[in-house]
């Protein structure tokens, strides 16, 4: 009894496994032929078709898209004129000029022209300086390290024209460079009267030879008392 019972379930068992098969084969060919809606399923073409509407695949060309066309002007109406470009501003220049010079040397290369105290230049070798300028009225001051500045406070710059100034010499022996050539600055000077090599720019090296001499003190002897910025030459 026991095997025919065993049998029996057998046979349901693989009955059922059959129903299921066949199941599963209609629902694949049903998904195959047709949607839901019944209509066909989109293949590779419907795909790339979806990806050129929505502005090609990410990353690529669009190659679905159309090329840019413009549609010709109709019979008789005028495109209008692009705006024409505004005219540049211009403004006329003047010029300060002058030649500023430094006590006990020959060489005034570095000479630092300010304008309205805004450093705007530096001499040449000559002491030689040219700056263009918008016309106005301006401050122009002269200053070297160890020495006292000189400066024109009222300088005119008119359009087109140059302002020269006369030679300036600034003078030497401000070794603390305050503006002001006092008894510090000629201790200084007899305390470094060491004649030997000394570093660039070294402040008690008045005349700029290298060595701190007895020279470097007569010229700031010469100038004690004096103050600056000094006046600029008439």
């Amino acid at each position: 009894m026991k095997s025919i019972a065993e049998s029996r379930v057998a046979v349901i068992i693989g009955a059922a496994g059959v129903v299921l098969l066949i199941i599963a084969l209609v629902l694949a060919l049903s998904t195959i032929f047709d949607t839901p809606s019944g209509r066909s399923v989109p293949g590779p073409e419907a795909d790339l078709a979806t990806e050129t509407a929505a502005g090609g695949r990410s990353g690529g060309v669009n190659r679905g898209a159309p090329p840019a066309t413009t549609q010709p002007a109709a019979s008789g109406a005028t495109t209008p004129a692009a705006p024409a470009p505004e005219p540049a501003m211009t403004e006329v220049y003047g010029a300060i000029a002058g030649h500023v010079s430094l006590e006990g040397r020959g060489n005034a290369m570095g000479i630092t022209l300010l304008v309205n105290g805004v450093p705007q230049d530096v001499t040449d070798v000559a002491g030689a300086f040219r700056m263009t300028m918008p016309a106005g009225r301006y401050s122009v001051r002269a200053r070297y390290p160890g020495h006292i500045a000189v400066e024109a406070p009222d300088v005119e710059v008119r359009n087109g024209e140059v302002a020269s100034l006369p030679p300036a010499t600034l003078a030497a022996g401000d070794t603390d460079e305050d503006e002001d050539i006092d008894l510090f600055d000629l201790v200084r000077c007899i305390v470094d009267l060491r004649g030997g090599a000394l570093p660039a720019g070294y402040h008690a090296d008045a005349n700029g030879d290298g060595v701190a001499d007895v020279r470097d003190f007569i010229l700031a002897q010469r100038n004690y008392g004096t103050a600056g910025p000094a006046p600029w030459p008439d």
